[in-house]
């Protein structure tokens, strides 16, 4: 999570390394918030790509893991 000042401003951003399929696609990723600076960890969330061809487009993950390096 980032780092925030008493004032609710960010003091230094939060980052994130992802791995898929043991392959690195995000090394040290920046994030800062886009609101008020909260250092509480948060829900993590998946995208799912829209495309109007497709009736559904069902995102399927299985063994998704979360942990604090």
């Amino acid at each position: 999570p980032p780092v925030c000042n008493a004032d609710g401003t960010t003091k230094e951003a939060g980052s994130a390394t992802v791995l898929l399929n043991n392959v690195l696609v995000q090394d040290y990723a920046l994030i800062r918030p886009k609101n008020k600076c909260d250092d509480s960890p948060g829900p993590l969330r998946f995208q799912d790509h829209y495309h109007p061809d497709v009736v559904t487009t069902p995102l399927k993950l299985r063994n998704v893991w979360l942990r604090k390096l």
